[in-house]
């Protein structure tokens, strides 16, 4: 096959050179591969007349950017809802309710997601007080910016089957007013679950829709690959049926369904798809450490009354992980927790006990808070860190607090991770957090919020920008058995590119802020453009 598609006059991303920098190389395509990568004159000299020929003008080509954990398809419909982020009162929650009820009509539900107390005045709770009064008979359900809490308008929790009667759900907690011990609205973890298994299932028009919004924003970012925490085969199938599945796709299930029923669906995917295969079985060992709701083994420094909820109950997480291991599935568990950590990596250990060892790489999805004696065990039993650094940068603001100063030093370990032998990846966790990898990029160096200030969240823990690029696409890879196929810029490894505007090794030396700003000129699939910035489309 001859060459296609020709970069040159740029700068190649390495993580194998020792200073991590780009070195001024080109790259030669064929069809769906990369064929060449070297000096100019050497990739010129490959392409025939009809090859496309990209003067990259000093731009730096990375591989492309691999989401190791997002909700994709959930996140996309979430794009068509409520957007609750920024909000900074009970009032201005309830009032961004009220406008989208107004256009889905009397009766309809109203759901969204991205509120945070913490930027509420005296970081107060909201009740569901102000939606009562403004929206009577309108079942709301509007969740935390971390999907483990969420607020409940009187409809909702009516509908929901929950009353002042009604206990807590093993693995949840419901709000209560302290006074009168009806619920105030607020639900955690399994509860938040019961009120939404009330919600209208979306229809299949408009999870197709949310998809479609999400995959134009993941091409725009850089992103070639996402590993989807729930998606839905046929709407994937149908995308690529009419061209439009620019991202390779991973897709999870739950660890909770009975195997047979996953056996059956990991056959269903078609066999040797370019763009689509099964992944790993999600499970969730706890919640969120804005909501209090992660699992610890001591309590929390700001309430001492609580170490946090248990979804699962561990002796269950074992015995599930132990089957699942044994049919030959990847398991990845949400643990934000210390405790949840150490139970994940129990039962990961039992598995690999009971079934023999094998390359299993089951992986805790966030790893945030790790005791030492942990983060040594991730090497022992082959198992992946699941990590997205803007997590990081999003919890400055409570995490320390949270932690108390000795727990702080196990949080977001990247470095310790990286130093005891770990196989890390890196993702967003969108819509948690935006999926723009320069985020990510910008948390792991620098642990500062977005605007700079205050002082690095334990700065021993930060990583080189060559470190957090090559955990953002062959740690990434790595985690979902694909680094043979992407992660790097090879002969041989699928054409997945990303082509930033400017160096940001050299831009980022003096000012780290600048990662956040510089933009993806061009995303390249499988040797097409999906997405260009260059003022031409290089497709023919």
């Amino acid at each position: 096959m001859g060459v296609d598609l020709v970069l040159h006059n740029g700068a190649i991303f390495s993580p194998e050179r020792p200073s991590g920098r780009p070195e001024p190389l080109g790259v030669a395509c064929a069809g769906e591969r990369i064929v060449a990568v070297g000096p100019d004159r050497d990739v010129l000299a490959m392409a025939g007349p009809g090859a496309r020929r990209v003067d990259l003008r000093g731009r730096l080509v990375l591989p492309g950017f691999n989401d190791a954990h997002i909700h994709f398809t959930d996140g996309g419909f979430s794009l068509l809802q409520v957007d609750a982020r920024g909000v900074r009162s009970e009032e201005d929650l309830a009032a961004r309710a009220v406008a989208r009820a107004r256009l889905a009509g009397p009766g309809r539900w109203v759901t969204g997601r991205g509120w945070d107390q913490h930027l509420f005045a005296g970081e107060r709770w909201p009740t569901r007080a102000t939606l009562d009064r403004l929206l009577p008979d309108t079942p709301v359900l509007l969740r935390r910016h971390c999907g483990h809490a969420g607020l409940a308008s009187g409809a909702a929790l009516r509908a929901a089957g929950i009353g002042r009667e009604t206990p807590d759900p093993p693995g949840g907690r419901i709000g209560r007013d302290p006074a009168t011990g009806e619920p105030d609205g607020l639900v955690y973890e399994t509860a938040v679950e019961r009120v939404m298994a009330a919600v209208p299932p979306p229809s299949r028009e408009e999870r197709l829709a949310g998809l479609r919004t999400v995959s134009a924003r993941a091409r725009a970012a850089g992103l070639t690959s996402v590993q989807d925490e729930r998606g839905d085969l046929d709407l994937y199938l149908e995308l690529d049926a009419a061209g439009e599945l620019t991202a390779r796709v991973s897709v999870w299930a739950r660890i909770l369904t009975p195997l047979d029923e996953l056996e059956a669906w990991r056959a269903s995917y078609p066999a040797g798809h370019p763009r689509l295969r099964p992944g790993l079985l999600k499970g969730y060992l706890d919640g969120s450490l804005g909501a209090r709701t992660a699992l610890f083994h001591e309590p929390y420094a700001d309430a001492p009354d609580t170490c946090g909820v248990a979804v699962l109950d561990p002796a269950d997480v074992v015995a599930r992980v132990v089957a699942a291991d044994a049919r030959g599935f990847q398991v990845g568990l949400h643990a934000i927790g210390d405790r949840a950590c150490t139970t994940a990596l129990d039962a990961f250990a039992a598995a690999r006990a009971r079934n023999g060892p094998r390359d299993a790489r089951h992986r805790i999805e966030h790893a945030q808070n790790l005791r030492p004696a942990d983060i040594a065990r991730f090497r022992a039993l082959g198992a992946v860190a699941s990590m997205q650094p803007s997590h990081c940068t999003g919890d400055i603001a409570f995490a320390a607090a949270r932690l108390g100063p000795e727990r702080s030093r196990g949080a977001y370990a990247w470095r310790s991770l990286l130093g005891a032998g770990a196989a890390l990846a890196f993702g967003s966790d969108f819509p948690i957090e935006t999926l723009d990898p320069r985020v990510g990029l910008y948390a792991a160096v620098t642990r500062l919020p977005l605007d700079g200030s205050g002082a690095p969240f334990v700065p021993a823990e930060r990583l080189t920008l060559a470190s957090a690029i090559d955990l953002h696409t062959r740690g990434a890879a790595h985690a979902e058995f694909a680094e043979a196929e992407k992660g790097t810029l090879e002969p041989g490894k699928l054409a997945d590119l990303v082509v930033l505007a400017e160096d940001i090794f050299a831009a980022s030396a003096a000012d780290p802020r600048r990662l956040l700003d510089i933009p993806v000129d061009l995303t390249i699939v499988g040797g097409r453009v999906v997405h260009h910035r260059l003022g031409e489309n290089p497709n023919p």
